[in-house]
């Protein structure tokens, strides 16, 4: 397994995932999204404004120059992360294990801090939090929550890997619960606010998956459960998200590459199958979660401006 050779957790130590991907989707959210006029358009909450042809047509515009020096910045916290950490275990005794743990962890801590205050979007981040929702910028708001989702897998790994060997199992089980709880339910309270019952429902066959997970339940049972979780979060996708029963050949997007990203996010959607089956590889299955995440932002935006 390419997890366990030593070589690639030297480049990627597990406690590093979560800087490492969340650079990653900022950068494709922001650039291959946010930079396109029409996505910028139905994001900036301007739904009553047409663009003409030429925007229609137009594929990308002049770089926010700001965000690219960010990038750029970020990268290279990045790139002295992964240094830093290939010096320390250079530098310590290779027997010291505890203690190149714990530098790892320290520089881990620090770093996703730091990326998270540069990359996070932070307007609309207390609303998120107190799981509410507003007409005013909803759209924003409802993807903003969902990639939160998204990365819930990654957090709870992350949050394990950092304390597993510092605290008592059942303190760390009961801090994976409580976080695990808190950001599938972000979701759930915001649909039921809007009183968007058969999203509720969508939203609430995560807490089958979370009993299961926590209470030694059978893996068929859980297996069960999520399968029928992603059949329905498949229909919802397709039909009420992305819409694709209506007409595709006038959106954005042309009709070969929707398909085939349609594909690709469906099948992404039963990584958890991969990670029962291939057991011990974790980046991997987190990496392809956050990939779909990407897909269902690009289709659900492409709707969104059709619809304008």
């Amino acid at each position: 397994m390419l997890e366990n050779e030593a070589l690639f957790d030297l480049i990627i130590p597990k406690s590093f995932y979560l800087p490492v991907f969340i650079i990653f989707f900022d950068y494709f959210y922001q650039q291959f999204f946010i930079s396109y006029p029409f996505f910028r358009k139905v994001l900036s909450n301007k739904s009553k404004l047409q663009e003409n042809d030429d925007k229609k047509s137009s594929k990308l515009i002049d770089g926010n120059i700001k965000h690219k020096n960010n990038i750029i910045k970020l990268i290279k916290a990045l790139t002295i992360l992964l240094l830093s950490r290939a010096l320390i275990v250079t530098l310590s005794n290779s027997e010291n294990i505890e203690l190149v743990e714990l530098l790892t962890n320290l520089i881990s801590i620090v770093s996703t801090a730091f990326i998270f205050y540069k990359c996070v979007p932070r307007e609309k981040l207390k609303t998120i939090l107190l799981c509410s929702i507003t007409q005013k910028d909803r759209l924003k708001t409802v993807i903003q929550s969902d990639i939160l989702l998204s990365f819930n897998g990654v957090i709870l790994f992350t949050i394990k890997t950092l304390f597993a060997s510092h605290f008592k199992n059942v303190q760390v089980i009961s801090l994976l619960v409580f976080v695990n709880f808190y950001i599938v339910s972000i979701r759930f309270i915001q649909c039921i606010r809007e009183k968007n019952w058969l999203n509720v429902l969508k939203y609430g066959l995560n807490y089958p998956v979370l009993y299961c997970m926590y209470h030694d339940v059978n893996n068929d049972t859980l297996y069960f459960i999520k399968i029928i979780q992603v059949l329905y979060g498949t229909y919802w996708d397709l039909f009420m998200d992305w819409r694709l029963q209506l007409e595709i050949s006038k959106r954005i997007i042309n009709k070969t590459t929707t398909y085939s990203l349609v594909i690709l996010a469906v099948l992404l959607k039963f990584s958890f199958v991969y990670t029962h089956v291939f057991n011990g590889i974790v980046f991997i299955p987190l990496a392809l979660e956050i990939i779909r995440r990407l897909i269902w932002v690009l289709l659900r935006l492409d709707y969104e401006y059709y619809a304008l």
